[in-house]
């Protein structure tokens, strides 16, 4: 699990990579040459979104985010176990709520076409889906898989 999940991870950074170099080459030709191109910043966005989405499960899997461990580091064994498993599985919840919205929402907007780019709604968020879903898998391999601690 860990090897696909590295594969996520270098999908996010090509991204990454891909939008610093679109804002980078947008702004030299803006203030080098007066021009720029029309498509850019509705891209831009388009790249932020499937990096930030791509990401979110890497990070989910290797319980790398932000938390706030006042509680957890003061509990030992079988409570921090089940403190554990209560935040992955509220996370799973709302990954789960996420694709349920995500397919309402689309039900309305999906076909919409954004301004410059010409692309459908649908296809400009299928990063949220595909996240959402990475992250339901990161969740549920952070359950019945070993803990990044004895990943290590």
């Amino acid at each position: 699990m860990q090897k696909f999940f590295r594969v996520v991870q270098y999908v996010a950074t090509g991204i990454l990579i891909l939008l610093t170099v679109l804002v980078i080459t947008q702004v030299l030709l803006r203030n080098l040459f007066n021009r720029g191109f029309v498509w850019s910043e509705e891209m831009a966005r388009f790249l932020l979104l499937s990096m930030v989405f791509m990401a979110t499960p890497v990070v989910f899997f290797a319980e790398g985010h932000v938390r706030i461990d006042f509680l957890p580091s003061r509990l030992k064994g079988i409570w921090h176990k089940t403190l554990e498993i209560v935040v992955v599985a509220i996370s799973l919840i709302f990954f789960a709520a996420f694709i349920v919205s995500f397919f309402d929402l689309m039900s309305g907007v999906g076909d919409v076409p954004s301004p410059s780019l010409n692309l459908p709604n649908r296809f400009y968020y299928l990063s949220g889906l595909i996240g959402a879903v990475l992250s339901i898998v990161a969740g549920i391999a952070r359950l019945f898989g070993p803990s990044e601690k004895e990943r290590q």
